[in-house]
């Protein structure tokens, strides 16, 4: 007779992951089931045809574990391998990993009983489904060494004003002074000196080195185009933490010498991608927390902004905000970002 198979639906952003906990499981497990992993280059022999070996295991397999992440949780393909196998009657078991909870799943998966992994413990209700689906006695758990073998990573969203979110942002650029001819050389190069100084103060400590047009320090470079008079600043979101209140002090000096409307633009990966009728965009955000701006803009929780596609060569998706007398640190940007992508205006192109 056939072993038991168990799907392992995941993201490919989590291989790494779901490789390592595939490796322990399938010991534990002693052979009296088998595990499916798309992406380990085992459950699906190189030279043969991905997708049909996928859906044959969708369809061989009585059991489906749906690791909902960061990575995955806007995932068509992983709604999809769910709603195959719940459709046809078959167990599917949403499991939170990443610091993502299955709450924010949606489709079939919010509604059916899973669990979060976050400890050793929780870790150990893979097997204990496992036991009471198979009626098996299996007491091999998991122990403190496993999980920290499965889960090892650098978790660069504690430094992310973006958190789970900064994975899909390719850079965030500031426009601190674009005023081109209309500010004298004095004041231009008073606000590059204060450029310079907010970054060699900082709370963080940390250093930077200055060149001809530009400053370069940890996760944020300064640049300047003096014949236009023209100061931007463009960020890895991945230090946001520290960075942004960087440029919060450059803001202050410069908004000290005059009232105006900061902006900046976010430029999304190329896995993402948006709505570009505006009537489905407007469709989409009705009864929502997101209104109607003049000029084709949008506004949320006192800022405004817009989002489309960039056209040419490479696909790129970004969001211009535009706010005033508000602090970085305090612009929703994560609840934003991530309203947008539940109403489905932005969304991934693939797993």
């Amino acid at each position: 007779m056939d072993k038991p198979i168990i799907f392992l639906s995941h993201s490919s952003k989590d291989s790494p992951i779901l490789k390592r906990l595939k490796k322990i499981l399938d010991d534990k497990l002693q052979g009296f089931v088998t595990t499916f992993l798309s992406s380990d280059g085992q459950s699906i022999p190189f030279g043969t045809n991905w997708s049909s070996k996928v859906e044959e295991a969708l369809k061989m397999c009585s059991l489906v574990f749906v690791f909902i992440s960061p990575n995955s949780i806007y995932s068509k393909w992983v709604y999809f391998e769910s709603g195959m196998t719940y459709g046809k009657n078959k167990k599917v078991v949403p499991v939170g990993i990443l610091g993502t909870d299955i709450s924010e799943a949606t489709g079939p998966l919010y509604s059916l009983q899973g669990f979060n992994i976050g400890s050793i413990d929780s870790l150990n209700n893979l097997i204990t489904v496992i036991n009471n689906e198979y009626n098996l006695s299996l007491s091999m758990e998991f122990n403190e060494s496993d999980y920290e073998h499965i889960f090892q990573m650098e978790d660069t969203s504690e430094n992310s004003l973006f958190r789970d979110l900064s994975y899909l942002i390719a850079k965030v650029t500031f426009y601190l002074h674009d005023y081109r001819d209309e500010k004298s050389v004095n004041t231009f190069y008073r606000e590059i000196k204060a450029v310079e100084d907010s970054i060699k103060n900082s709370k963080f400590g940390i250093n930077a080195v200055k060149l001809n047009d530009s400053i370069q320090t940890f996760g944020l470079l300064v640049q300047w185009i003096d014949r236009v008079n023209y100061i931007f600043a463009i960020l890895d979101p991945d230090l946001t933490t520290i960075t942004f209140p960087i440029v919060q002090q450059m803001v202050d000096e410069i908004a000290l010498k005059e009232n105006r409307v900061f902006k900046f633009d976010i430029d999304f990966k190329p896995s993402v991608n948006v709505i570009s009728e505006s009537y489905r965009i407007t469709s989409k955000i009705f009864e929502s927390k997101i209104s109607l701006a003049e000029e084709n803009l949008f506004e949320y929780d006192n800022i405004v902004f817009n989002i489309k596609k960039i056209p040419g060569r490479d696909k790129r998706i970004e969001m211009t905000v535009k706010y005033e007398g508000v602090k970085l640190v305090n612009i929703p940007l994560y609840k934003l970002i991530k309203l947008l992508f539940e109403k489905e205006i932005i969304f991934l192109d693939s797993r």
